[in-house]
């Protein structure tokens, strides 16, 4: 999943990973995370989403439920109705019959912590350590032991 660096999937501080993307990738979902205000990096589909919030007209939206509603029928139109010259004139849905097939449901069994764990042994995260011997990190308060971190500083100059 190629997403960009806002909420709720991406998050907009450096060096973090949002926790839906972490779950995500418990799920065996891989993340494509696309530079920091780079939207020309997945240009088709912010295309898309401006297309498809003009076919929606959010704007004329009553409220949430019609909102979504709108938006509901949009996609339906891009999916199943709206021809594409670059698939021989087929809709997406007659392009690609597994989309509309091949829906993965959720199970507990699904999530894998050790994927979390991997895909976070690869990152660097930069923290400053308060005086109580604690850093701010994916949102929580975590105490750290400084003799620990003394060293890994040291090994790192």
């Amino acid at each position: 999943m190629r997403v960009d660096n806002g909420e709720p999937l991406g998050a907009p501080q450096p060096n973090t990973t949002s926790a839906l993307a972490l779950w995500l990738i418990g799920q065996d979902v891989d993340m494509i995370f696309n530079k920091p205000r780079c939207p020309q990096a997945n240009a088709k589909v912010e295309r898309m989403q401006e297309v498809s919030a003009r076919w929606a007209e959010l704007a004329k939206a009553r409220d949430e439920l019609d909102l979504q509603s709108r938006l509901d029928e949009a996609a339906c139109f891009q999916r199943e109705h709206f021809r594409v010259s670059r698939l021989g004139g087929k809709t997406r849905l007659a392009a690609f019959p597994p989309l509309e097939t091949s829906r993965r449901l959720y199970t507990l069994e699904g999530f894998d912590a050790r994927r979390v764990y991997r895909f976070l042994a690869r990152k660097v995260y930069v923290r400053s350590v308060l005086r109580q011997g604690q850093i701010d990190h994916f949102g929580e308060r975590t105490s750290v032991r400084l003799e620990a971190l003394s060293v890994y500083v040291k090994e790192r100059k």
